[in-house]
């Protein structure tokens, strides 16, 4: 009887001291968007942001018992960046920028802007990527925010529209343009299970999907996530 004892105590010794050696590691994707456009081009601005969860299997178990109470964990790595589509009546371009975690966007004097959230840098978009601003520009924009800012949603301020939260106003939800007469609308999908997609439907009716995000929560191998995170 003693004998088992030990043996069983050791097994379990055996397995906790693995289950803190190895590690489990986990991806969230999400974001939102902000839509503008003029009489000729739409800018659809995607905030997108990676969560990363990397812990023992030890930890996992704990989390899975956690979650189960309601109690969320904090990220062990984040990681910020940007999709951006420019859609005329006949063209649709797709730009994407890495590390950069960009809060609300503003129109002043016919140009988008956007600051950073990490490093306070005021940046515009200007012809497929952003540069900085100059200190006359972040003059103007505090001016311009002082008097008066319309927003969030608006329509025809100096021949521009907005429409904000991109993804969170239901499960599917359409926005109609009108560039160069041309009637066009992005539709905004938010699936149940946390995946995200942006259609575009052209004046004859066609339809296309021009992005999309698996947005669940999901396990990856070491290297993927190591890529995603810029871990060596």
């Amino acid at each position: 009887m003693l004998k088992k004892a030990v043996v069983f105590l050791l097994a379990l010794a055996v397995l906790v001291a693995a289950l803190s050696l190895f590690h489990v590691f986990y991806i969230s994707d999400g974001g939102n968007g902000t839509l503008l456009w003029n009489g000729d081009t739409a800018y659809l601005f995607l905030n997108l942001g990676s969560l990363g969860y990397r812990m023992t299997y030890f930890q996992y178990v704990g989390q899975i018992a956690r979650e189960a109470l309601g109690m969320g964990r904090e990220p062990s790595d984040e990681r910020f960046s940007n999709v951006i589509f420019t859609i005329s009546s006949g063209n649709v371009h797709r730009y994407a920028i890495e590390d950069m975690r960009l809060g609300e966007y503003f129109v002043s004097n016919g140009n988008i802007y956007a600051g950073d959230l990490n490093t306070g840098i005021l940046w515009k978009w200007d012809e497929g990527h952003f540069e900085r601003a100059t200190s006359q520009e972040q003059v103007n924009l505090t001016k311009a925010a002082a008097s008066h800012m319309p927003g969030p949603d608006y329509d025809d301020v100096d021949g521009w529209h907005e429409r904000c939260c991109f993804f969170t106003r239901k499960n599917e939800y359409s926005y109609p343009l009108n560039l160069n007469r041309a009637a066009l609308s992005l539709t905004a999908r938010c699936e149940r299970s946390g995946d995200l997609a942006v259609d575009l439907v052209r004046s004859d009716g066609t339809k296309e999907t021009i992005w999309h995000l698996a947005g669940h929560s999901r396990k990856a191998r070491k290297s993927e996530y190591q890529h995603v995170f810029a871990k060596n």
